[in-house]
């Protein structure tokens, strides 16, 4: 008799977060009047740059061989810090 065992890693939680902010950068810098290809060019731009700036901060900590504030992963350290960038982008761009 054979067992099969199915794994299920569930949902990508750092994918997840970063669809959320990226649509969320979108709505509200179409909310202040900016347009939408305009918009969607200005979100990647800061999606590209918050990458870049989470890649080098995760080669700098290392955090998945010591763990910085609880946080093991290094996905979740890059997807932090391109939140924060989408943040900042829609804030502040225009």
């Amino acid at each position: 008799m054979v067992e099969e065992f199915t794994c299920y890693a569930g949902a990508d939680v750092p994918g997840l977060l970063l669809a959320g902010s990226f649509g969320a950068s979108l709505y509200f810098m179409t909310k202040k009047n900016v347009k939408l290809g305009k918009a969607t060019v200005i979100t990647i731009g800061g999606l590209v740059a918050g990458a870049v700036v989470g890649s080098a901060v995760e080669n700098w900590l290392q955090v998945d061989i010591v763990p910085f504030l609880g946080i093991h992963s290094p996905a979740a350290v890059v997807s932090e810090i391109i939140i924060i960038s989408q943040f900042l982008v829609s804030l502040y761009l225009r």
